[in-house]
């Protein structure tokens, strides 16, 4: 399993709850447009596939980014998002 980080700006208000929606479906809200998803290789790809047939390319967008161990213990442990292993934090 990894943490994936998503994030979104949709401009739509039917495809915002869609995408809302979506994520609820594979991880938990940490603010209004960003999701927390612990998932496996198989599940990232469905979940990109599910949010890519919702959103409009060219009106909106979508991020997702991996986090390393670390970070990942950190998110969900201090409900922070801060690199551990990054020079500027020790």
């Amino acid at each position: 399993m990894e943490t994936w980080i998503v994030a979104y700006d949709i401009s739509d208000p039917k495809r915002l709850r869609q995408v809302a929606k979506c994520c609820e479906d594979f991880g938990y809200r940490k603010q209004k447009s960003v999701f927390l998803c612990r998932v496996s290789a198989t599940d990232i790809v469905k979940l990109r596939s599910r949010l890519y047939d919702i959103i409009e390319l060219s009106q909106d967008q979508v991020l997702s980014v991996p986090l390393c161990g670390k970070c990942s213990d950190s998110a969900r442990e201090r409900d922070t998002a801060v690199c551990a292993s990054s020079p500027s934090n020790g």
